[in-house]
């Protein structure tokens, strides 16, 4: 049977105080399938970042989760942002085994609620849209240090248990701008 496919996207967006990260860089894509997102479970969902060197962490006060819904047929595309909080449980599948220095976050209320909400449009995702992108927009918790020019960026995906966790991107090189 021919699966529709989806398209995982990860892109950083902003960065707090004086960094900037150049949009053209290049970010691993990964495909799963419409099934995949219809079993989405809004508290089990996911998201493990790990930044080396190791002095920035993301804030996911400030961060989110988007998911872009791509209508059909010249539909307009439905946007969704979920909210993200530090999760209870700092391990797990999503966590690849012996590589310390992951954070995994996990829906906020709001967020979980608003992937409870688009649940039954999802369990239909094939007959009202063309695919989906998940973007993951950060901010840092704090400011990287003047010395770091670079950064390396990963970023692991479940959408339920049951799944396996998909890698947005693995080690990315992220070049930081400082301000003067």
């Amino acid at each position: 049977m021919n699966r529709a496919r989806v398209v995982l996207v990860a892109a950083l967006a902003l960065l707090a105080g004086c960094m900037s990260v150049p949009l053209s860089t290049l970010w691993q894509m990964r495909s799963f399938g419409a099934d995949d997102l219809a079993a989405m479970d809004p508290v089990q969902l996911r998201v493990a970042t790990r930044i080396e060197p190791g002095q920035a962490r993301v804030d996911p006060d400030r961060s989110n989760l988007t998911l872009t819904l791509h209508g059909k047929d010249g539909a307009s595309d439905d946007v969704h942002a979920f909210g993200l909080r530090p999760a209870r449980i700092q391990g797990g599948p999503i966590l690849p085994p012996g590589e310390p220095g992951w954070h995994v976050l996990a829906l906020d209320d709001a967020g979980r609620a608003a992937v409870q909400r688009l649940k039954p449009r999802l369990a239909n995702v094939r007959e009202h849209y063309s695919g989906a992108t998940f973007n993951f927009n950060i901010k840092f918790a704090e400011d990287i240090p003047k010395s770091v020019a670079m950064v390396r960026f990963s970023v692991r995906l479940q959408l339920a248990d049951a799944q396996d966790p998909f890698t947005l991107f693995d080690r990315a090189r992220i070049p930081v701008e400082h301000a003067d």
